[in-house]
């Protein structure tokens, strides 16, 4: 019997959950093999008689970036017989909860795949998080593939995925390239002010873009020196990295987890999954040459056979920031001879209710990090080779790009100039003659803070990396494909709604639009009907306007403002869309929507609010109202880009 995990994961949650299943498999006899979904392809399916996914929901229902190319060849093929059963990660909050993983059963049922144990859906309100759900499951499910495996662990030893080889004197280095872009830092100015209760940084990187482009961010952990120093080791000291001939796993082999396929033209998608007749059976398939893989040409991977120093390697690739999982707990406890604390690092690491519950309490509500619970436990003496294979990876961000490449103006430059008409000499001189002023795009970066339930403040890692970049350094990026070109026809207009930093993934079409409108005037004499329309959230007028210049858009789209918090009462983008009812639900019936911001709960309200305003300007019924809404987010009509 050969079983499979396969997880797709954006921010690292399912990656966890995937790996801890897999161990939890392990240590109970039962043979399995993990792969991240971004390194597969179908005929990876058709190798296993059992797949068991991990599917989180990203955003407001989608699919994460890195399971795309599966699910797109599996709908073009029409006929995947495979066993399988899923495991969803979602948070009740939100009204497409585990939307993701219940899209992904239906269409696997629909190209002929079997289900060969109960979905389960894993919750965030829960409080045991998704693992209030998973622990359960996951003994049943072994009970299920192997009635006769033992219910509590057996011993067993670890194989870990890298040897470690120590290199003495000095040492003559060849220089690590990093598979990434690089780009220069070309400003960095916070854009709230002072009162704000959170810093918002506009972060200008030089390079090539296209509008729409989601730049996928390699952040660098600069406290790993301190970090290592404090665990004593020496961050200046070389190693070499190898994979090591007994691994039995796929985890950890590929650091980046977000899937580029999305950067290729369609029929380059195409050929790599279809170079076979798929009118053979799967059993005749799985005898053909191997079909190229898959794995995005972006992908990092541990740099393996070359010197490299302990603080590039826990910079760049590796991170001891990230919150500690109960296996690196586990691990903890052999290496200490102190009984109250190996007593309590195998209690937290348990997969009974009362280890998890205790776990999630100190360490996952408070997203305490592997150095954090490794400086609490003091007494583990934990060897490097041993911190390398169990530290997680330094998990990249994605961040909307801000600038739209049909307008090509620098922000920095332009806020030499103090008018608005200098603006749009500006604006007009691009349309005319095409050309751009500096190549360079923009990052909104919302400095973050997260406040635990005990008091302590844990920093976002990519978001404060971002923010305290200095001009002239240099970052790591991969660019995604906007998958959103319907925003960019002029030929029907285009109601924007965002609220905070989501003004990151409106703007560029904005200007971008503004653009193409003028162009065609100018070309044909004639001035377009169409107008767009946009409502932009934001706290006070004074505090957190994160485009406070809409001059190049003026004329092109309606913009209102919607301070929530500038008068006694609270008034929402929500509330302003039902004040605009009539213009809004002509856009509606007859553009595109783009909803950007957090996930919850802006997106419902703004969907509620829809309801309200066709039922009353288009005499829509209640039924009739949510069915429309449903096709039109089905359909891309209604766009909605969140995070959160």
């Amino acid at each position: 019997m050969r079983v499979s995990i396969i997880y797709a994961t954006e921010t690292g949650a399912s990656e966890v959950a995937a790996f801890e299943t897999y161990l939890f498999f392990y240590k109970r006899g039962l043979s399995v093999d993990v792969y991240n979904a971004s390194s597969i392809s179908l005929l990876t399916l058709f190798s296993y008689d059992y797949t068991i996914f991990f599917i989180p929901t990203a955003a407001f229902g989608e699919f994460p970036r890195g399971i795309s190319h599966v699910v797109e060849a599996i709908i073009a093929v029409k006929h995947v017989p495979i066993s399988y059963t899923i495991f969803g990660l979602g948070d009740s909050r939100y009204p497409l909860y585990n939307y993701a993983a219940r899209k992904f059963q239906t269409l696997l049922n629909s190209v002929g795949a079997t289900l060969f144990f109960p979905v389960a859906l894993g919750d965030d309100q829960h409080p045991m998080g998704y693992d209030g759900e998973l622990v359960v499951w996951r003994q049943d499910l072994l009970s299920h593939l192997d009635p006769s495996a033992p219910t509590v662990d057996r011993r067993c030893s670890y194989t870990f995925p890298y040897a470690v080889r120590y290199v003495q004197g000095v040492v003559d280095s060849e220089k690590v390239e990093f598979a990434a872009k690089s780009g220069t830092i070309k400003g960095n100015r916070v854009m709230t002010s002072e009162t704000h209760f959170m810093d918002v940084h506009s972060v200008w990187v030089q390079g090539e873009f296209e509008t729409g482009d989601v730049c996928c961010i390699y952040p660098e952990d600069n406290s790993a020196r301190k970090m290592l120093q404090g665990l004593n080791f020496d961050p200046d000291m070389y190693i070499v990295l190898t994979k090591s001939s007994l691994l039995n796993t796929f985890f950890g082999d590929s650091i980046d987890t977000i899937s580029s396929i999305r950067s290729k033209p369609s029929g380059w998608t195409m050929q790599l999954f279809y170079r076979a007749p798929w009118i053979m059976g799967p059993r005749e398939f799985m005898h053909l040459p191997k079909i190229q893989p898959v794995l995005p040409s972006v992908t990092t991977s541990l740099p393996l056979g070359v010197p490299i120093t302990l603080l590039e390697l826990f910079t760049k690739y590796l991170c001891l920031s990230n919150t500690c999982t109960q296996f690196q707990m586990q691990v903890m406890s052999f290496y200490t001879n102190d009984k109250l604390h190996k007593s309590k690092l195998l209690e937290m690491s348990q997969d009974s209710v009362q280890g998890i519950l205790e776990y999630y309490r100190y360490c996952k509500r408070e997203r305490r990090s592997l150095f954090e619970v490794l400086y609490d436990f003091s007494s583990v003496s934990i060897p490097l080779d041993v911190l390398i294979n169990i530290a997680t990876p330094m998990y990249p961000r994605l961040y909307s790009i801000a600038s739209s490449r049909e307008c090509g103006l620098s922000r920095p430059l332009i806020s030499l100039f103090p008018l608005p008409s200098i603006h749009r000499i500006l604006f007009d001189h691009l349309v005319k003659y095409g050309k751009d002023i500096e190549a360079g795009f923009e990052l909104i970066v919302a400095k973050t803070k997260y406040d635990t339930p005990s008091g302590r403040v844990a920093d976002g890692l990519c978001s404060n990396y971002l923010a305290n970049l200095r001009v002239g350094s240099s970052i790591s990026y991969t660019l995604l494909r906007s998958q959103y070109s319907s925003l960019l026809d002029i030929s029907r207009p285009v109601l924007f709604i965002c609220t905070g930093t989501g003004i990151s993934a409106c703007k560029p079409y904005m200007e971008a639009r503004a653009v193409k409108f003028t162009s065609m005037q100018q070309k044909t004499g004639v001035l377009s009907k169409v107008k767009d329309l946009a409502f932009l959230g934001f706290r006070r007028p004074n505090q957190d306007n994160l485009y406070a210049d809409v001059s190049l858009v003026q004329g092109r789209c309606k913009v209102h403002y919607v301070f929530s918090r500038s008068t006694g009462k609270k008034y929402y983008v929500q509330d302003a869309l039902l004040r605009e009812a009539k213009d809004v639900c002509k856009v509606i019936l007859s553009g595109v929507v783009m909803i950007s911001g957090r996930s919850h709960p802006m997106p419902a309200s703004v969907l509620d609010a829809f309801r309200a305003i066709l039922m009353q300007e288009a005499n829509f019924g209640q039924v009739a109202a949510d069915k429309f809404i449903y096709c039109s987010l089905k359909e891309k009509k209604i766009i909605v880009d969140t995070w959160g």
